[in-house]
């Protein structure tokens, strides 16, 4: 008992480690070691690669906007601001609109899209709760990496995003008998 207790243990353990958690924004993912983290100004992406086969995968995230209450208004909005003009996808393989979890609703779309003569793919997943937005984009040229995307967006955990103060903190020092307004941006 106490071995199949200890092994049990081991495994599950190994399985913890198996996945790093990460946190960009407003919400909590994993993603195997093997990605490769290429930070940017205004957004987050991940890299993997095989290549023996040349195939790759990406997962960029995008910080997290207003909603304008309706998904189907955000996603296209996300859909052209991100997609269209940096991918020029061709005509849209799937589309679906469903419930995620914690009353968050995902939208997403997958189209092909040729780069260097090569065909790759574009998923667009734009998960909303009705106040915020966030999208997530998946480029590839292979199946090979279809499961890693399962995972991450099963991973995905939505928290709140930070205070932010309406007084600059300099003034909040330099005047402390100063009422502070704070602006709280709450995720439900």
């Amino acid at each position: 008992m106490r071995l199949s207790l200890t092994l049990l243990f081991l495994i599950f353990s190994a399985a913890l480690s198996a996945q790093s958690a990460q946190s960009f924004d407003i919400v909590t993912f994993s993603l195997a070691p093997s990605w490769k983290k290429e930070a940017q100004q205004d957004w987050l992406a991940y890299r993997i690669e095989n290549p023996a086969k040349k195939t790759y995968a990406r997962i960029l995230l995008y910080p997290s906007l207003p909603s304008s209450g309706n998904p189907e208004t955000d996603f296209q909005k996300e859909w052209n601001d991100l997609i269209v003009t940096q991918y020029k996808p061709g005509t849209t393989i799937n589309e679906n609109l469903s419930d995620y979890k914690d009353a968050w609703k995902a939208k997403i779309r997958v189209a092909p899209f040729l780069h260097n003569q090569v065909n790759q793919a574009v998923i667009l997943l734009m998960l909303t709760d009705g106040k915020k937005k966030m999208s997530f984009i998946f480029l590839t040229n292979s199946e090979e990496f279809e499961k890693d995307f399962e995972d991450f967006g099963s991973s995905l955990v939505f928290g709140s995003a930070p205070l932010k103060t309406t007084i600059p903190l300099q003034n909040m020092v330099n005047s402390p008998n100063t009422w502070v307004q704070i602006d709280k941006m709450v995720v439900d």
